[in-house]
């Protein structure tokens, strides 16, 4: 008995999906969605033990089966039913959905499918399909207006696929607006009109990365997307342009790029760069002052459909300010994380309720919170950061930066700066000073930098990433300098200040012996993470080394030698004369000697040359500097192309 409840529910959660021309014959077993979702939710409740026993099944962390199948192909386009006939979609024999394709587009590399249903209740659905160019199914949603269940379907490798029911407010996030009373209004409109051009600055945060978040502010018009069939009954949704200045466009850019900096993620405003990445590694946030939803929300995103429809399928965000300011920033990260497949950080309140969005917690009398998960609404937090739900009633306890990391292709940057003091990075001075720009790329990694002074008075700093205002950085930085022993002799990390110079570590004069010195950057937290502070898990980002008051040693010159000359002794030819005896009276006559020439040596110098001695001018010895490392941050699995400069890198001319 139990091995044939299995095998029915093993059928039940296949989904087949296949697409029948019904002719518009009546078909007995058809069912709405709202009965299909209260059916699959009856299993799930009365069945759950046996049902993630269930081969392919799992329960995921809302309480709803995902299903892994094998999915018979789908039919190639040639031999789908034409607009306006009429479809059953079948989910299992006796449970589909009759209804109308509503619209069809075919392009190059993708085709897409949408099919209008209604309820009994009268309420109103679609179902939206996605195919490759081989006419294979890519990604499905199924929707309903009545049910509080909808089901996303995606293609996995060796086409598999992974259908998940979940509910409706988590495939589609509502986004309540948090524009204050008496901001301007943005405009309702759906039209097909071609929206009006806006030259836009020309930004990128990782320029070779293999992923991309492209921020689209010029205008976008929309087709064959789950968007079009839900929202307009499959005619083209067109977004005028954000119109914001270049300065408030530069200013955005810069802190969605800080929020994914640790990913090998490239923001960028370059339509191009969008184009020429893979088409399943990308995602278009079409940044509008076109409010064509009317509902009030500040955006939209379908969850985890980060390159679904070849990248095709936007999320969009509804500007309802005349200017963008620091609120869309975090809009904008906050709709492009749902296309990456993360859910709202909510909180329990004390009388059992929930709050789908927390906005963050201490605040401070400068009227922000110190700290706020990016997945809530942390639009007047000093601190933005990812979350794991380690505050105190957190609704949910998803890793996000671990949920970021298992899309398909998304990495972490490679850490270009060792942890030790033998992998330290030495840093050379220019005119007294040292400069590095650097990443922290995680809570484990430490950056730590060698250099080497004269006896002189330092001026250390390291920064965050603060460009003004207040903080809006997700590092929080603790600096320490030690000597060539390990001794500690200074640490910086401030506490508790109610403005962005908590995030950096400043050190006061310091006045050092000639030597070579250490100096640490860590990402730390802030007081209690459960209750008013945060971890270091999402203590990470970039930052800036700036030492001033570096003394270049130069040891003393060694002079060269000047030659000694020494003379050579040559003998010189004297004589020695033997007297003659002169013959006196009565004397015998003797014979007179000849005199004998001898040889007495002189000093005198040889005729050989004598040595000049050669004056070499005195050289002042100066150490050569090690070379500096060429430091190329590399983006696995692509070669990273951009080297170590300021954080982030900008092309700044204007298209």
């Amino acid at each position: 008995m139990a091995q044939g409840w299995l095998f029915r529910l093993g059928i039940l959660w296949g989904l087949f999906l296949s697409l029948t021309i019904s002719a518009g014959a009546e078909d007995t077993h058809i069912h709405s969605t709202v009965e299909l979702a209260d059916k699959l939710s009856t299993v799930v409740q009365r069945d759950l033990l046996t049902l993630h026993r269930a081969p392919g099944v799992t329960i995921s962390a809302s309480g709803y089966p995902v299903v892994h199948t094998r999915t018979p192909p789908f039919a190639l386009w040639t031999t789908t039913p034409p607009q306006g006939s009429s479809v059953s979609i079948s989910f299992v024999p006796g449970m589909s959905i009759q209804g109308t394709v509503l619209s069809k587009t075919k392009e190059s590399l993708r085709s897409s499918m949408g099919v209008e249903f209604h309820s009994p209740d009268g309420s109103r659905g679609i179902v939206h399909l996605d195919y490759t160019r081989g006419g294979k199914l890519d990604s499905g949603v199924v929707i309903s207006e009545g049910s509080h269940l909808a089901y996303a379907i995606t293609r996995r490798p060796l086409d598999t696929y992974r259908i998940e029911a979940m509910e409706r407010s988590t495939l589609v996030p509502p986004e309540p607006s948090f524009v204050p009373v008496g901001a301007p209004a943005a405009t309702s409109n759906i039209t097909n009109q071609a929206p009006t051009s806006l030259t836009i600055p020309k930004l990128e945060s990782l320029p070779g990365a293999p992923n991309v978040i492209y921020l689209d502010l010029d205008g976008h018009t929309t087709t064959g997307t789950w968007f079009n069939n839900y929202y307009n009954r499959g005619l083209p949704i067109v977004s005028a342009p954000a119109a914001p200045g270049a300065i408030a466009i530069e200013y955005v850019w810069m802190r969605v790029a800080e929020m994914y900096r640790t990913f090998n993620i490239n923001v960028t405003t370059i339509q191009e760069r969008f184009d020429r990445a893979p088409k399943n590694q990308r995602i278009r946030v079409v940044v509008s002052s076109t409010d064509w939803l009317g509902n009030g929300w500040s955006g939209i995103a379908l969850k985890g459909s980060w390159g679904a429809n070849d990248g095709e399928t936007p999320c969009y965000i509804f500007l309802n300010r005349a200017a963008m300011n620091y609120a869309q920033v975090a809009i904008i990260a906050h709709e492009a994380a749902h296309t990456l497949g993360q859910d709202h950080d909510g909180v329990y309140l004390a009388n059992g309720g929930l709050r789908e969005y927390f906005n963050g917690h201490n605040r401070w009398p400068s009227g922000y919170n110190l700290w706020g998960p990016i997945m809530g609404a942390p639009y007047d937090s000093l601190v933005p950061q990812w979350s794991r739900g380690e505050y105190g009633g957190a609704s949910n306890r998803q890793d996000d930066i671990a949920n970021i990391l298992s899309v398909p292709g998304i990495q972490r940057r490679p850490d270009m700066v060792g942890d030790y003091t033998f992998t330290a990075l030495t840093l050379l001075p220019k005119l007294g000073e040292v400069r590095y720009d650097g990443l922290i790329e995680s809570s484990t990694d430490k950056d730590v930098f060698r250099f080497t002074t004269g006896k002189t008075t330092l001026r250390p700093t390291v920064t965050s990433f603060v460009t003004g205002g207040k903080g809006r950085g997700m590092l929080n930085i603790a600096a320490k300098i030690y000597d060539q022993r390990g001794r500690t002799i200074a640490v910086s990390d401030p506490q508790s200040i109610p403005d962005n110079s908590m995030l950096d570590a400043p050190f006061p004069p310091l006045t050092v012996d000639q030597g070579t010195y250490f100096l640490e950057v860590d990402g730390v937290g802030e007081l209690n993470p459960v209750t008013d502070g945060y971890s270091d898990y999402s203590s990470i980002g970039s930052y800036t080394v700036a030492i001033g008051g570096i003394v270049v040693h130069v040891p003393p010159a060694t002079a060269t030698p000047t030659p000694t000359v020494t003379p050579t002794r040559t003998p010189t030819l004297t004589a020695t004369t033997t007297p003659t005896r002169t013959p006196t009276q009565g004397s015998t006559l003797t014979p007179t000697h000849t005199p004998t020439l001898t040889h007495t040596p002189t000093q005198t110098p040889t005729a050989s040359p004598t040595p000049t001695a050669k004056i070499e001018p005195t050289r002042v010895s100066t150490p050569m500097p090690s070379p500096q490392p060429t430091i190329t941050p590399a983006v696995s699995p692509t070669p990273a192309v951009h080297p170590p400069g300021r954080v982030p890198t900008r092309t700044m001319t204007r298209g």
